[in-house]
C-alpha cells in the first residue's frame, strides 16, 4: 500500500467515528430539549392544579417505553367553580 492509500484509509475511518459522535450528541441533544420541554408543560400543570386547590399524582416510567402516568385530583376551589 502506498501512501496516498494510507492516508485516504485512515482519514476515512476518522471521518466515520467523527459522524457517529456527531450523530450520538444530536440524538442526546434532541432528547435534552424534549425533556426540558416536558418539564416546562409538567410544571405549568402542576403550578395551575395546585393554584385551584387540586393535587398531582405524577408517575415516570423511562427504562424502554417512556411512559407517564398523570392523576389529577381537583381540589374544592375547582369543584366550586364548576357548580356555578
Amino acid at each position: 500500500m502506498d501512501e496516498a492509500a494510507t492516508v485516504v484509509m485512515i482519514v476515512t475511518v476518522v471521518a466515520g467515528k467523527v459522524a457517529l459522535v456527531a450523530g450520538l450528541w444530536l440524538r442526546l441533544r434532541y432528547r435534552a430539549q424534549q425533556d426540558r420541554a416536558q418539564l416546562a408543560y409538567l410544571s405549568g400543570v402542576a403550578r395551575d392544579v395546585a393554584s385551584r386547590g387540586g393535587c398531582i399524582d405524577l408517575e415516570d416510567e423511562r427504562e424502554g417505553c417512556g411512559r407517564s402516568r398523570l392523576l389529577l385530583t381537583p381540589g374544592s376551589a375547582h369543584l366550586s367553580n364548576d357548580a356555578a
